[in-house]
């Protein structure tokens, strides 16, 4: 018996590491594709505004957006970090986002390993389930549709988790009882708070759990209070260079989008994004710009979320309820306090944006440090349902629930890709009719007769067959899913809204048309086009602290700073230059988009000087 588990877990272990190779070989071909396709999707409209500052810093023009003001815009370490590929490229706008994408994928491969160091060392040396959790980690972290978005969006969220998980390993791996060991812990937090300035939540949090945990003993808090010391002179310069040019420790990034107002719509999209986190897995797209589940997918992934940490709860009680203060049980125990102090810093920032940010289709991002501990407990109860030679009632009603629900992703994902067919409507509708049934079916059974399919769980020759289904057909569907958002970028097929970007395709191509290169436009919408152009001024004040003293009366701060070209959607501009803008002097010339995306048609603007225009205008 013993020979055949140990044969069972080296085939499963052959397979997972088969699929965790594949995954990093498909997603190092994003830095592939050609030309025309590389700066779309996954890189997004913010994440040009980063590499812009990261191209002027390398060109010597400072930590600027436009070449002669300052910003603040921006999360400095990351900009910093790749600044150096465009002095190797000397500043080309289409090789360097090859090494960009390049960048990315290693701190996504990165991130990937040291999450799978934190989620094997759960278990003691030695233990049959070190590997698979080790794995499974690795796997449903790179096949996660969070984790590959935010590692290829030309952000620093990538750098911010790799950070996370730098530092989560550091607090499980050391006692913290010496101050060497408290200065190195505090400058991986420091780092993490230059990758991303939310992280000071993370800081605060990890102290005072850990202070509260040694029940405030004054050597811990001594202790505890240099970790923290050490993060803030880290993290000094940036906080300074705020202050001094700026006059607030906040970036105009985030005072751009500011709208304090208690909203249950944004509650309703916080909530839908925590979902998605949660599970990141299914038809999710691979834009950042995700929208509204349907009511049938909130109920599943509610189904899913409850059931997992119904699992959760009582595998972790009869796991370690039994284990003694042992070194181990210490390990587990710094394990879940950071995994806490991680949970509470992202409900922090729950409350804080929901709050306060009008830019809901960001919360993702802003939530994603959250994906961290939901990939290890996906990994948990994955390993233990795989390893455990018995299952008891609950274990195996749980799991069915778990089972039926996570087909409905199987579902999505073979429908999703062909969904406006006749066919594959069809198809979607008996799969659902049948899945549902199904489920319904199983549930039920389990709760009128239990002891059969617990007996049929626990057999001897079962554990084998359930170690392979679960090793192969979980790492099968998350395979399926993370190849679904390579060929995505591939074939620059986003969705049926969303397709390559119209930020390149539509207002970059409509500005070259018109605008002269030596003049000025101005934008709210600036990421990509101040990346392909020079002379581009942005106006919703991310990176231009200037525009937002005057972002009530946009018309003077154009005309003020000599500045005759306007490009944005129509909205936009009705609302900033006039209704119509041709009142204020603004002459109507063109517009370009797509008739299913006309509220998002780009149109360009030209002000009429006293010296009359050169081109045709007309007023709309």
């Amino acid at each position: 018996m013993k020979d055949e588990n140990v044969t069972s877990g080296q085939f499963n272990i052959k397979y997972l590491l088969l699929v965790a190779a594949l995954v990093m070989l498909f997603s190092s071909t994003l830095m592939l594709r050609y030309e025309s396709a590389i700066v779309h999707a996954p890189i997004t409209e913010d994440g040009y505004y980063d590499l812009t500052v990261s191209r002027n810093i390398a060109l010597g023009k400072g930590l600027t957006i436009d070449g002669v003001h300052k910003t603040n815009g921006i999360q400095p370490l990351w900009v910093i970090l790749l600044a150096p590929v465009y002095w190797l490229t000397d500043g080309d706008h289409y090789s360097s986002l090859r090494y960009v994408l390049f960048a990315h994928w290693l701190f996504y491969l990165a991130t990937g390993y040291v999450l799978c160091l934190v989620g094997r060392d759960i278990f003691p040396p030695g233990d049959k389930c070190r590997k698979p959790m080790a794995l499974f980690s690795l796997l449903i972290f790179l096949c996660s549709s969070y984790a590959f978005i935010n590692h290829f969006n030309g952000l620093e969220t990538g750098c911010m988790l790799f950070l996370y998980c730098c530092a989560w390993r550091y607090y499980q791996t050391h006692l913290l009882n010496t101050v060497p060991q408290a200065l190195v812990f505090g400058g991986i937090l420091g780092l993490a708070v230059l990758a991303r300035i939310d992280c000071v939540f993370l800081v605060l949090y990890v102290v005072l759990l850990d202070i509260i945990y040694h029940r405030f003993l004054w050597n811990r808090i001594r202790l505890m209070l240099t970790v923290a010391g050490t993060a803030f002179l880290v993290s000094l310069p940036w906080w300074l260079y705020n202050c001094i040019y700026f006059g607030s420790l906040m970036p105009t990034s985030g005072s751009a989008q500011q709208e304090f107002t208690v909203s249950w719509e944004r509650i309703a999209f916080a909530i839908v994004q925590l979902l998605k986190i949660c599970i990141p897995f299914g038809s999710q797209g691979i834009m950042e710009i995700i929208t509204n589940l349907s009511f049938a997918e909130t109920v599943n992934r509610l189904i899913i979320v409850g059931t997992i940490i119904l699992l959760l709860v009582h595998y972790l009680k009869k796991t370690f309820a039994h284990r003694s203060h042992t070194e181990q049980y210490n390990t587990l125990k710094r394990t879940k306090l950071f995994s806490c102090a991680i949970l509470v810093s992202t409900l922090t920032l729950v409350a804080w944006y929901t709050l306060s940010s009008f830019a809901w289709y960001f919360y993702g991002r802003y939530f994603s440090p959250a994906l961290l501990p939901a990939v290890l407990c996906l990994s948990f109860i994955t390993i233990q349902y795989m390893t455990r030679e018995t299952l008891g009632r609950r274990d195996v009603q749980l799991g069915i629930i778990l089972f039926c629900a996570m087909l409905f992703f199987v579902k999505g994902l073979l429908i999703s890709p062909n969904e406006n067919s006749t066919f594959f409507t069809l198809l979607n509708k008996i799969l659902s009719f049948t899945l549902q049934g199904a489920s319904i079916i199983a549930i039920v059974y389990t709760v009128i007769r239990p002891q059969d399919p617990t007996s049929f769980f626990n057999r001897h020759g079962r554990l084998k067959l359930r170690a392979c289904i679960l090793s192969i057909g979980l790492a099968s569907m998350l395979f399926l899913s993370f190849m679904n958002l390579v060929f995505a970028c591939w074939n620059v097929n986003v969705s049926s809204g969303w397709g390559k970007s119209i930020f390149y395709t539509e207002q970059l191509a409509l500005i070259n048309r018109y605008v002269p290169r030596g003049e000025k436009v101005a934008a709210f919408q600036s990421g990509t086009l101040g990346y392909f152009r020079e002379n581009v001024v942005n106006l919703d004040g991310k990176v231009n602290a200037k525009a937002l003293m005057y972002k009530n009366d946009i018309h003077s701060y154009l005309i003020d700073s000599d500045i005759y070209w306007f490009c944005d959607w129509h909205p936009t501009a009705v609302k900033h230059l006039g209704d119509p803008p041709s009142e204020n002097g603004w002459g109507y010339v063109d517009k370009k988009g797509r008739p299913h995306l006309d509220p998002f048609a780009f149109e360009l603007y030209h002000y009429r000087s006293q010296e009359g225009d050169a081109l045709n205008l007309t007023s709309r």
